[in-house]
């Protein structure tokens, strides 16, 4: 078996070897899965997302939420968007979603204050976390969403595409974390995802990096 530590080939990559690497060497906590099991949707085509991904050996995948799924009129959508239907899927295939509030810069729709994001993180974790309200609706116990992310490459593009000023892009993230963490402080709040660095070799990542970094 090869190692987490050793460079391996396209054909030689094996998710079980690095999962079964992990377990023993403490690298990484599990494999995730891409999936994008978009807004809550359950169904078959979510199942074979499901099954794929259980097939690597994965243990958790990407529930990604579009803002109309997330918050609308002052409200965090924890009904309208993420589903009862789809939280008992991904549980019963034993996939742990990973939630994505998306975001990006060229959305006309705006991003919002610390106010809006402490309500998304506090709402949504008070709903899907372990424990939450979800969860005891459904008689599960030590289940839930354990992992929240937001705001996709405010980095892409060009620089006029990038309409998040690295200011408002911290105190979305702030809010969203701090509302999270009101509900239990071991939730993990990270960002959706960056794309300068692997692009341009930029590893302040337009200033985003930095912004973030308190």
């Amino acid at each position: 078996m090869k190692t987490v530590g050793q460079q391996l080939t396209a054909p030689e990559r094996n998710a079980e070897d690095v999962y079964a690497a992990s377990k023993n060497e403490l690298y990484i906590n599990s494999v995730t899965g891409g999936g994008n099991i978009t807004n809550g949707l359950a169904g078959t085509a979510e199942a074979e997302k499901y099954d794929a991904i259980n097939s690597y050996s994965a243990k958790m995948a990407r529930m990604n939420l579009y803002p109309n799924y997330y918050y609308n009129d002052s409200t965090a959508q924890t009904k309208a968007s993420m589903s009862d239907k789809a939280m008992l899927q991904a549980y019963n295939a034993g996939i742990t979603p990973i939630v994505l509030f998306e975001y990006y810069g060229n959305y006309t729709n705006p991003l919002g204050d610390y106010k809006k994001w402490y309500k998304i993180g506090h709402d949504f974790a008070e709903r899907f976390g372990p424990g939450g309200t979800w969860a005891q609706e459904n008689s599960i116990s030590d289940w839930g969403v354990t992992v929240f992310q937001a705001i996709n490459e405010p980095d892409a593009g060009t620089w006029d595409q990038c309409r998040i000023s690295t200011s408002a892009y911290a105190t979305a993230l702030e809010g969203l974390a701090d509302g999270v963490h009101s509900l239990d402080p071991a939730l993990k709040v990270i960002p959706g995802a960056y794309a300068s660095a692997n692009s341009n070799d930029d590893w302040r990542l337009r200033g985003y990096g930095p912004a973030i970094a308190p």
